[in-house]
């Protein structure tokens, strides 16, 4: 059996999971509505809405503006737990298909994910387009494939947006008495493209592959089934007790050397990190309790790592519990984007680089301002990392070269 994962409201956990309100402390508690330009998409129920009217809705719910950097990290998290339970995944459009018999309960709940196990990949896509979001997986057993595709609304391809199905291509297949996945069936490719065009060769191949058993994608390769995901690297350090500790004071401790040694790594390659991880460790080097933290930025300040290891770790501690170690885990990953600022940095510039600019500078003061003398200004960067460059820098006439 096969099992798919769609995750609808991956922006609000994202968010929410950076500002410290996910998981949601009380079941009651409505999820972070998420808008993009004054549209709602997230959460799934009220996506598409105008955004000041979700608001009145769910007054207590926080509006906030999208953010797809923290989606990323927020996905690394989700496609991690689920890499726990089978390294055999396929990942494509922010879905998850695994070969797994069932799936666990709070892996859904925590998520607030669509669930769908059904034979094939493609038939457990579709039965998780019919699932609700945190509730019980939809179930399609073998043999009952057909009365499942028979019951399943064409509208529901809507949500597969490399198909490119429009609703008014919805519209036009219900009014040829195809209101259902198992009616469409019935076509062939080249009806469904002589009316469609490639959107219809694409809707067709989808179908197709419900009778080959193979993902959406890879029809043809068989091996593609059986092929281990492969996770994107991260940055991990374990300090393992000889005794229990209870005490906070050595959880800081052993977690300050942790930061230490992650952070070096880090530096190292370099790279920064959009996503830490903090586990207590049982006698069997289990994780007891764990805390993850979607950073707003990448960083790779080990000042500010340190910081948000020793909150984490503060909500960790168990009264009455020992702990037989730390697991400290960078993860989410990225280069440094190079910034202009380096080029004027007298430690990093070398020869060339400041001959390179003498040459600019020697340019730009005999074509520009000459021609405009009073629109060519120099300014003198006092704090390049400041909020307000226009308070922490020197704005003047240009200088004459010499």
């Amino acid at each position: 059996m096969f099992g798919t994962l769609l995750f609808p409201d991956l922006p609000s956990i994202a968010l929410g999971q950076s500002l410290g309100i996910w998981p949601l402390a009380d079941s009651q508690q409505p999820i972070p509505i998420v808008h993009e330009r004054g549209t709602v998409v997230s959460p799934h129920s009220l996506r598409g809405m105008p955004a000041q009217r979700a608001q009145e809705l769910q007054p207590h719910a926080p509006l906030l503006v999208r953010q797809p950097s923290l989606e990323d990290a927020g996905w690394d998290a989700i496609v991690e737990r689920v890499f726990a339970l089978t390294p055999y995944l396929f990942v494509h459009n922010r879905r998850i298909t695994a070969e797994l018999p069932s799936v666990p309960a709070e892996l859904v709940a925590h998520f607030n994910a669509r669930c769908g196990i059904a034979p094939s990949p493609t038939m457990s896509l579709l039965a998780a387009l019919s699932a609700e979001p945190c509730a019980d997986p939809v179930v399609v057993a073998a043999g009952k494939e057909a009365a499942f595709l028979e019951s399943l609304p064409v509208g529901a391809l809507l949500e597969l947006p490399e198909l490119g199905v429009d609703v008014r291509m919805v519209e036009k297949l219900e009014l040829f008495g195809l209101s259902t996945v198992g009616r469409l069936r019935m076509l062939t490719a080249a009806q469904l493209k002589a009316q469609f065009g490639q959107n219809g060769v694409l809707v067709h191949a989808l179908l197709s592959s419900l009778s080959q058993g193979l993902p959406d994608g890879v029809r043809g390769q068989e091996s593609a089934r059986r092929t281990m995901y492969e996770l994107p690297p991260t940055i991990t350090a374990r300090e393992r007790f000889t005794d229990g500790v209870q005490e906070p004071a050595l959880l800081a401790l052993a977690a300050g050397g942790l930061c230490n040694k992650v952070t070096k790594e880090l530096l190292r390659v370099p790279w920064k990190t959009s996503r830490i991880d903090v586990s207590l460790l049982d006698k069997a080097d289990v994780p007891m309790k764990t805390a993850s933290r979607i950073l707003r930025a990448p960083t790779s300040d080990a000042r500010f790592i340190a910081t948000q290891v020793q909150a984490m770790l503060e909500g960790l501690a168990l009264r009455g519990v020992s702990s037989w170690g730390v697991h400290l885990k960078l993860a989410s990953l990225s280069r440094p984007v190079p910034h202009q600022l380096s080029l004027s940095s007298k430690t990093l510039m070398g020869r060339g680089y400041r001959e390179t600019l003498a040459q600019a500078a020697s340019a730009l003061q005999g074509a520009m301002v000459k021609r405009f003398p009073g629109a060519t200004k120099r300014i003198d960067v006092v704090d390049p990392w400041a909020y307000t460059p226009d308070r922490f820098a020197i704005i003047g006439q240009w200088r004459e070269a010499g």
